[in-house]
């Protein structure tokens, strides 16, 4: 019976330190859930042909036309104005690249709307084209559509890098780990151990962090949460086209185990 609570202790606790391990290590380099993502979109593939057309058509400064391909109901006053300030942003020249980098679909007061963002790369520059298409209606027009231009590509933006940080980003990457491998010492311990006390009890709690303070790798920015929990105490979480962010808990439970640690196994007389 010890041995297998060592085996099972052993396979959690690996499972605890490589399930949030692996967001460091294992997609580290995103092109693949990128690709992934390029293959959902071909279930959308009206929405997004239509979104890349549409974008085309705005590089012809063509104004009517553009107006021409939006429902209506979603022109306000300031239209031209608006085609103006797009033109002064939006190159003529063909993009070396067009990267579909998300899309959302939604239902909003009975309607359903396909948000669709694509990422062009020019000779100077790279721009996010955000277009709103609206199947259900008769034209199958477009809503709406957002730009935004920078200077390197969301990809670039975006990757995690351990060079040229800060301090703080060290410290609180490190102190991640360590708090994220106590915790999984802390957990085989309790399963292995003998004559554990409220054992399943323990275990619940070892997982669970107190409060909670988010750390943005990219923009360096933290914040703080004490009325809540976290599981694990140490977690990471790094989405496609998004930075790093590290989760990190006081890990009271695991802290408690081992402050109660003698008193948890010290045999009972009552007990078998």
């Amino acid at each position: 019976m010890g041995l297998f609570r060592k085996i099972i202790g052993a396979v959690l606790s690996l499972m605890l330190l490589v399930s949030q391990l692996y967001v460091l290590g294992g997609t580290l380099d995103q092109r693949q859930r990128a690709e992934r993502l390029s293959r959902e979109l071909a279930r959308l593939e009206p929405e997004v042909g239509q979104s890349k057309d549409f974008v085309a058509l705005m590089q012809t400064r063509d104004t009517p036309a553009v107006r021409a391909q939006m429902n209506n109901d979603y022109i306000d006053a300031n239209f031209e104005m608006i085609m103006e300030r797009v033109y002064l942003y939006l190159p003529q020249e063909a993009p070396r690249n067009i990267q579909p980098v998300g899309y959302m679909v939604r239902d909003l007061s009975g309607k359903r709307f396909v948000f669709v963002a694509l990422e062009y790369e020019f000779s100077d520059r790279w721009i996010i084209a955000t277009v709103t298409v609206e199947p259900g209606s008769a034209k199958q027009a477009v809503a709406g559509f957002n730009m935004n231009t920078y200077r390197a590509s969301l990809f670039e933006r975006t990757a995690f890098r351990l060079s040229g940080q800060s301090i703080e980003h060290y410290a609180l990457l490190g102190l991640a780990v360590i708090n994220l491998i106590f915790c999984a010492v802390t957990l085989f311990i309790c399963i292995a151990a003998p004559r554990v006390r409220w054992r399943f009890v323990w275990i619940g709690l070892i997982l669970l962090g107190v409060g909670l303070m988010s750390f943005n790798w990219l923009e360096g920015r933290m914040a703080l949460n004490l009325f809540t929990a976290n599981l694990p105490p140490s977690r990471f979480s790094l989405g496609l086209y998004q930075p790093l962010i590290i989760l990190l808990s006081i890990p009271l439970g695991a802290i408690l185990f081992w402050m109660n640690f003698r008193k948890l196994t010290q045999p009972d007389a009552n007990r078998v």
